[in-house]
């Protein structure tokens, strides 16, 4: 498991202060003379910035073999449920709320392949879109829609298409 950033940045704090603490009481004990104290605190300031650059750069290489992982075992997930979806023709789609109130939508799988009736790719809410919902969903696409408008951040509703041939598609 990676280190989470506030276990880095107080492993480096607690470990700066040890270092410059211990380290400057070990080289005041062991040298007298003052330009070589001067010099060895050069080299020990270097040696510092070497060591955390080196634990630093461990530490992020963890996080981010762990971020790639999460996000590679995510995009199999994705792909899997695009599968599934295509399989049995259903869709996933996502209503985009402008700032001028309008809803936009934005479709995969069976609206976002259709030629006619059902294609909802950036299709504005509107008319046109209404006349392809079946008779019966149109108060629970209202409804749905409505509470999205008002702060809502997802719309969940089931709701039937009209494909060209006149059939409905969920």
């Amino acid at each position: 498991m990676a280190p989470s950033s506030t276990v880095i940045a107080l492993g480096y704090l607690l470990f700066g202060m040890l270092y410059i603490a211990f380290s400057d009481r070990l080289l005041h004990l062991i040298v007298a003379d003052l330009s070589q104290y001067t010099m060895l605190q050069t080299y020990k300031g270097w040696a510092f910035i070497v060591v955390t650059a080196l634990g630093l750069w461990i530490a992020l290489r963890l996080a981010w073999r762990s971020r790639e992982q999460t996000l590679s075992r995510a995009a199999f997930s994705e792909e899997r449920m695009r599968m599934a979806l295509s399989a049995a023709n259903g869709s996933a789609w996502q209503a985009l709320i402008s700032e001028d109130g309008h809803a936009r939508f934005q479709a995969e799988g069976a609206f976002d392949r259709q030629d006619g009736n059902v294609g909802l790719q950036d299709l504005p809410i509107g008319d046109d879109l209404r006349t392809q919902i079946h008779p019966d969903d149109l108060v629970v696409f209202d409804d749905a829609l409505a509470a999205l408008t008002h702060g809502q951040d997802t719309l969940e509703c089931e709701i039937r298409l009209q494909q060209e041939d006149g059939g409905w598609l969920w």
